[in-house]
């Protein structure tokens, strides 16, 4: 989950915020969680099922 996790906010530093939201020039203003705050997040998630690439 780090490895994903660590992925996803390479992403949002070369992309920016946008890369993670459904709207362009979205209308609020986002806020970049903490990666610790993210994965505690995920691992309270019951039903997210996470995949292993093969």
């Amino acid at each position: 989950m780090v490895e994903l996790t660590n992925c996803l906010y390479q992403r949002i530093e070369k992309h920016g915020l946008d890369v993670i939201s459904n709207h362009h020039g979205h209308p609020g203003h986002l806020a970049l969680p903490r990666k610790q705050e993210f994965i505690a997040t995920l691992n309270r998630y019951r039903r997210l099922k996470i995949k292993q690439r093969e």
